[in-house]
């Protein structure tokens, strides 16, 4: 046997030192390895040995032991190992490593299934949470608004008939409510500041066309600015009149024409212009921007038609007439004369009709124009 290391043929399996483990472990393999050495013992030490020389020289019964151990591990290993290939016995001391190397690959693997375990549960809750329930063949709803409605007349101090006028103010308070409106439109209050600034006005008469119940006439008063205002509801005209507030009730454009050149310095007209025809609306544009000095503040807001849940609430109202696209209305302003400051997008969507187009996501907007001045 070349270089004294001992070989022998063993299956080409990559798993052999594993079988080998594995046959070596079981304690019928050891009965046979038991048997296999009492079987060569009994053939060697049957033998009869001469005495051994007296000279030391003489080594030949060692060899003889020598020899019978090569058999006996020759004969196990032929009888108990597989034969397609050759494999230094060595390898064998190197076992330990190889186990550790293996053990180690085995708790990577076990870490990294565990993980993509733990990834895979979270992933399918997400998904779960995304899905959608299933709707029901019918839905029962069970709605009534004019109940809840009727006890807003208490607020502004006005007995209930069945007339057009109650049935509108009835209508705006059941489906706009008086303080969300009003948070809402203290946005603006910090534009109004800056424009009053820039645009060096030492005090400012403010008018408020479609003025509704006065939240916005009230934040305005708060801030100081001289405020009237111009509705066509004469029940909302008393109120606010009662509220200290001087109020005209005509006819937007009536009222308009009627006016002196720069009597009022800005002009809102909040969710106003939607109630508007083609025509009426551009008289509209052109006469603010006529009443209007140079610097003069024109403060529109209305719904935003981009928004899926603002157009699908637009005919709520059936007083209103044309949803107006932002980019129709700055174009009709710029068309008239008018410089564009600011355009605000309010009222966000609900979540679930959000997009990636930034301005389908809301469902009002408001454009700040100003009267550019004399070159």
């Amino acid at each position: 046997m070349k270089n004294s290391v001992l070989t022998f043929k063993i299956n080409s399996h990559p798993n052999t030192y594993k079988k080998i483990i594995k046959q070596l472990n079981m304690s019928q393999t050891f009965q046979e390895i038991k048997k296999e050495i009492e079987k060569e013992s009994q053939k060697f030490f049957s033998y009869s040995f001469p005495p051994l020389p007296s000279s030391s020289s003489n080594l030949s019964h060692f060899r003889n032991l020598k020899s019978f151990c090569k058999r006996l591990l020759k004969r196990l290993l032929k009888r108990f190992l597989p034969r397609s290939v050759l494999v230094p016995l060595s390898h064998f001391f190197h076992l330990p490593e190889h186990i550790a190397y293996f053990n180690q690959v085995i708790a990577d693997l076990t870490h990294t299934i565990n993980a993509l375990s733990t990834q895979t549960n979270e992933l399918s809750s997400q998904l779960k949470a995304l899905e959608k329930p299933s709707l029901p063949p019918v839905y029962e709803a069970t709605i009534s608004y004019l109940p809840s409605s009727l006890e807003t007349l208490k607020y502004f101090s006005i007995p209930f008939e069945k007339t057009e006028e109650h049935f509108y103010l009835l209508f705006e308070n059941t489906f706009y409510n008086h303080y969300i409106v009003k948070e809402k439109q203290k946005l603006y209050l910090p534009y109004i500041r800056e424009w009053k600034k820039d645009s060096g006005f030492t005090s400012v008469n403010f008018l408020d066309i479609g003025c509704g119940r006065g939240e916005f006439m009230n934040l305005l008063r708060e801030e100081g600015f001289r405020v009237e205002g111009v509705e066509s509801s004469s029940l909302l005209c008393e109120y606010l009149t009662r509220s200290g507030f001087k109020v005209h009730h005509q006819d937007a454009n009536t009222f308009l024409s009627s006016l002196s050149p720069y009597t009022y310095y800005a002009i809102s007209a909040l969710q106003v212009i939607e109630h508007f025809e083609k025509d009426y609306l551009f008289n509209f544009l052109n006469l603010c921007y006529e009443k209007l000095p140079p610097s003069g503040l024109l403060l529109l807001e209305t719904v935003n038609p981009l928004a899926a849940t603002g157009l699908g609430n637009f005919y709520i109202d059936f007083t209103h007439i044309y949803p107006i696209p932002p980019q129709l209305l700055i174009f009709l302003l710029e068309w008239i004369g008018f410089k564009i400051w600011k355009v605000l997008y309010l009222t966000p969507v609900p979540p679930d009709f959000q997009t990636s187009f930034i301005e389908k996501n809301y469902q009002d907007y408001a454009i700040f124009a100003l009267k550019p001045c004399s070159s």
